[in-house]
């Protein structure tokens, strides 16, 4: 299980960097969201994942092949599962499969001259067992991927800046992440007392959620940034110039750490709250020191602030900066 989860991970950081749709060896990982793919016979990946596509296999397969939502005809070899999840594989005459063939909702059909080692095992409804938690959590990790990535891309200045308060401002995130989630119910409990804040009770608790990803996302950003070692005590003058493309590696990297600690018996599920209620502390207070004074002085590093400086030329410097 362990192995899975770190292959898992792996995958989706070659996928979402850009890097996963190559081929190299049986290192990488094919990840197709719709269309077709197609693996011919002399080529081969390391784990293929299936979402809402038509594949053919012909090639090899070093790990997994997990097919969600899709068709797969398999006429290669995979050496690890196969694992269908409301889909359909077909295994062709010479397809051979060294592990195990799991099937979530889903049908297959077997031609003669298959070869399985394992077991075929077929399930109709979603069993909660550690493959189909599996499922559940690269699902999961994929999309608060992909809503990292988009944070990163529509705000990345305030989500870096957020994420450098919960090191640079550990008390002041603290503070706010206890009067956010103690003060926002008590004041959505008195609000239903009232009758008439019916729908401001309604409000708080529809914005909670949000603001918990949001939190979320700002913690993992904190946690990839520390990894990666991208912030440097001094800033170079340009570091604005390079801080959106590290920024996605950093983020993926935070979700992705997160994620796995989320696995750890007793404490897992302590970790990933934790973080989200202190990532939505640091982010309010981010957004309320800014408001405050421009946080211009107040970030724990310079390198976010919105300067970018040119070189000068004799007796003439252009400095711009904003928020």
């Amino acid at each position: 299980m362990r192995a899975h989860l770190l292959l898992a991970g792996v995958a989706l950081i070659t996928c979402t960097t850009g890097a996963g749709a190559q081929r190299d060896q049986d290192e990488n990982v094919l990840l197709r969201i719709g269309g077709t793919a197609h693996v011919v016979p002399a080529d081969s990946v390391g784990t293929a994942v299936l979402i809402r596509s038509n594949a053919v296999v012909e090639g090899a397969v070093g790990e997994q092949l997990v097919i969600i939502r899709g068709t797969a005809r398999l006429s290669g070899r995979v050496h690890g599962d196969v694992v269908v999840l409301n889909g359909h594989v077909d295994l062709a005459p010479g397809a051979r499969v060294d592990g195990d063939v799991l099937l979530y909702g889903s049908t297959i059909v077997r031609s003669a001259g298959v070869t399985v080692t394992g077991q075929i095992h077929e399930e109709q409804g979603l069993s909660f067992g550690a493959r189909a938690i599996w499922l559940l959590w690269l699902a999961m990790t994929i999309m608060l991927m992909i809503a990292g990535l988009v944070f990163a891309a529509l705000a990345g200045r305030s989500l870096i800046a957020s994420s450098e308060m919960i090191a640079g401002a550990p008390g002041g995130s603290l503070l706010t992440a206890l009067l956010l989630w103690v003060g926002l119910p008590a004041l959505a409990f008195f609000a239903f007392v009232t009758v008439i804040g019916i729908p401001l009770g309604f409000a708080i608790f529809a914005v909670l959620p949000a603001l918990t990803l949001l939190g979320f996302l700002v913690s993992s950003t904190a946690v990839g940034r520390l990894v990666m070692r991208r912030r440097r005590t001094a800033s170079p003058p340009d570091a604005i110039a390079v801080v959106h493309e590290p920024l996605y590696a950093e983020v993926t990297l935070g979700v992705l750490i997160l994620q796995i600690l989320g696995f750890i018996p007793g404490l897992g599920g302590l970790v990933i709250i934790f973080a989200g209620l202190l990532g939505a502390g640091a982010l309010i207070y981010y957004a309320w020191r800014h408001r405050r004074d421009g946080l211009t002085a107040d970030l724990p590093s310079a390198a976010f602030s919105r300067s970018r400086t040119a070189s000068p030329a004799a007796g003439d410097s252009t400095t711009s900066s904003s928020f």
